[in-house]
């Protein structure tokens, strides 16, 4: 299992970083709750876990379909 920080989040889903945070906040209206959940890394650090942002861009692929 490997955390990421958000540069490669931003890399990996192709969005920018206002967007991004925007998904995940659940008060915006572009908020998505199918988005993996931030793990904390320490006091104002967060990441998330690889796997699940792939399985995420995934499912978002399949999708298209």
């Amino acid at each position: 299992m490997k955390i990421i920080r958000l540069p490669k989040v931003l890399d990996m889903t192709g969005k920018s970083k206002s967007s991004q945070y925007a998904m995940i906040n659940p008060k915006s209206a572009t908020y998505d709750a199918s988005f993996p959940k931030s793990v904390s890394i320490g006091l104002r650090s967060k990441g998330w876990i690889e796997q699940e942002v792939i399985d995420w861009v995934k499912q978002k692929m399949d999708a298209r379909s």
